[in-house]
């Protein structure tokens, strides 16, 4: 089974959405968020809430999961299929032989709880399976049923999800993690059903995104997604004012190093001929200004024609920091004010 199917009026209880940097798995709300590591390593971050009611949405689809047909199974996947939002999907069917690095290697680690999350490196060139359920609850009896059943010469189906326009590298199980645990365990090939997203994101989700699953991150973890991913948000909305919000603290908090991409942003907004946009950098740069210098040096890059200097200056006072800013816009904070109408 391998065909392209366009959801019309879906019911957008199920989603799998990407902003460029996060890929984020929903379920009635965000579940998970992964996203590349982007500081030198192979890695991902990767973050679950596991609290949510998987049998309403998944266990009337397990039987034909297990011992449908062909046609019994396309037939459930495309009634399933209308839990997902609307747009693009390709269904695709196939068996591939597992090795433990599919399967991200601490699952059987982790601690029960709700919400938990990791970040490891990733050497794998293949897609990693990612869990969607605690390992507390994974049963012994039920993987053992589901070898005996392959042994047997069943073909129990896994069920995931994907995101084309992401290169994170990553499927979610959405149905089937006591069997790809059977077929890893066996060294036999799993059998899956894929269901991968086609329709590009659009605008209002990508920019909205961060909203939605920043319940599940501590600072720690918004700060690194800031740094990787800023938006310049000059709109009036609730969600812009929250999202400026999480920005204003990084910029109040960041240790030391400011983000290169964060300031290319803040020097692209003060060089715009938009006034609201550079209102923003404005914003951005008093945040900065305000920082307590003495106590602690920060290091800001060059700019050259808007892109980032392998140089950068050491700021030990307020002084040096207006001054800095005065050598990179060729006026003050001050004068940039004053011109803003």
């Amino acid at each position: 089974m391998n065909k392209n199917v366009i959801i019309e009026n879906g019911q957008n209880i199920i989603d799998i959405s990407f902003d460029g940097l996060v890929i984020c798995l929903k379920i009635l709300k965000p579940i998970i968020a992964d996203w590349n590591d982007n500081e030198g390593t192979v890695g991902h971050y990767f973050i679950l809430n596991a609290e949510y009611d998987r049998k309403q949405l998944i266990s009337e689809f397990n039987e034909v999961l297990i011992n449908g047909s062909e046609e019994e199974l396309e037939s459930k996947i495309l009634t399933f299929l209308k839990l997902l939002k609307s747009g693009e999907y390709e269904i695709s069917s196939f068996s591939k032989l597992l090795k433990f690095a599919d399967i991200h290697s601490e699952y059987g680690d982790n601690e029960n709880s709700n919400i938990y999350g990791y970040h490891f490196l990733n050497y794998n060139q293949n897609f990693n399976y990612m869990f969607t359920q605690p390992y507390s609850l994974i049963s012994n009896e039920r993987v053992t049923f589901y070898k005996n059943l392959i042994k047997s010469g069943g073909k129990p189906k896994v069920l995931t999800i994907a995101n084309n326009n992401s290169d994170n590298n990553v499927e979610f199980i959405l149905d089937g993690h006591h069997k790809i645990l059977a077929y890893l365990y066996l060294g036999m090939p799993c059998e899956f059903i894929t269901i991968t997203k086609i329709s590009p994101e659009d605008e209002y989700t990508k920019i909205n995104l961060f909203n939605e699953y920043a319940y599940l991150l501590d600072n720690t973890l918004k700060n690194n997604i800031i740094e990787n991913n800023p938006i310049l948000r000059t709109d009036k909305s609730t969600d812009s004012q929250k999202y400026n919000m999480e920005f204003d603290r990084y910029l109040k908090t960041f240790q030391k190093y400011i983000s290169g991409d964060v300031y290319k942003l803040i020097f692209k907004s003060i060089n715009s001929l938009n006034n609201e946009e550079k209102k923003w950098g404005l914003n951005k740069l008093r945040i900065i200004e305000k920082r307590d210098f003495s106590n602690e040096k920060l290091i800001l890059w060059n700019i050259i024609n808007e892109h980032l200097s392998l140089s950068y200056r050491e700021i030990k006072s307020k002084e040096e920091f207006n001054y800095f800013i005065l050598e990179t816009f060729g006026r003050s904070l001050d004068d940039i004010e004053k011109n803003i109408k």
